[in-house]
């Protein structure tokens, strides 16, 4: 049975993308199934065989699948450490993630502001789940985050007891498929809430990352603005670009006062 694609202005290739994803995240395919050859999955969507090979590329750039040459296109297990982890950039000395734990987590529900309204691309009336998180290493208080997302998305959230820390693991719980993230890095003197929760002097030089991460079909899911005394750390990011790796990799800043 043919699976027409709904209308939209966006470019037919994220309207198919769209549409596997949708199948992925409702069990269709489960991790590590083998999806459907170009040729038949051309025939259920009702568009050329190209753009299936597009969006399959697209997907692939996003992690939820592995293309094999001579074998075909698979599902990722979106449980895996590596794919968890995506989101999280920071590094110790040997360039491994930095293990840490949260040593505060305070989240709370409250009508949206008009520059959180703006961020997430929210319409009136709305709520948003406003979470602030401390994250220390052997008892030593590194990162403040300042954590914004739509409640709708994540309905009953504030009231689970222990709710998951990583938003990969809230995207899994909530049936959500991430997908890029946009993040500004700059410099910021500590202010006198910053310094106390990392146990800096005000004044302090801080790394500042302010980013906004997007679910597959391009709408804001979370907006973030962290505080980090690195240490001994440094910050990573790899992201795909067709089909390839590129690394960035951020000064560590390992003299920051």
């Amino acid at each position: 049975m043919a699976i027409a694609v709904q209308f939209s202005t966006r470019p037919l290739y994220l309207q198919v993308r769209d549409a596997l994803a949708d199948r992925i995240v409702r069990g269709e395919w489960q991790a590590g199934a083998m999806l459907p050859n170009e040729v038949e999955l051309s025939r259920q969507l009702q568009v050329s065989q190209g753009t299936v090979r597009k969006a399959l590329g697209e997907l692939e750039m996003d992690q939820l699948v592995t293309r094999r040459q001579g074998r075909g296109t698979f599902v990722n297990d979106l449980t895996q450490t590596e794919t968890l982890r995506r989101f999280g950039h920071l590094r110790g000395p040997d360039n491994r993630p930095a293990a840490c734990e949260v040593s505060h987590h305070h989240m709370r529900a409250e009508a949206a502001s008009e520059v959180e309204r703006a961020r997430l691309g929210l319409d009136l009336p709305c709520r948003v789940l406003r979470i602030r998180r401390i994250r220390s290493a052997g008892r030593r208080p590194f990162l403040l985050e300042d954590i914004v997302m739509p409640a709708a998305r994540f309905p009953g959230l504030e009231r689970q007891s222990d709710p998951p820390v990583k938003l990969s693991a809230l995207a899994q719980q909530f049936g959500l498929l991430l997908g890029g993230a946009e993040e500004k890095i700059t410099i910021a003197k500590a202010d006198h809430d910053a310094a106390d929760a990392l146990a800096v002097p005000p004044g302090a030089a801080l790394l500042r990352l302010d980013r906004l991460v997007h679910l597959i079909d391009g709408r804001p899911i979370q907006w973030r603005v962290a505080h980090c005394h690195l240490m001994d750390r440094h910050y990573f990011v790899q992201t795909g670009d067709s089909g390839r790796k590129r690394k960035h990799e951020a000064a560590s800043l390992a003299r920051m006062p």
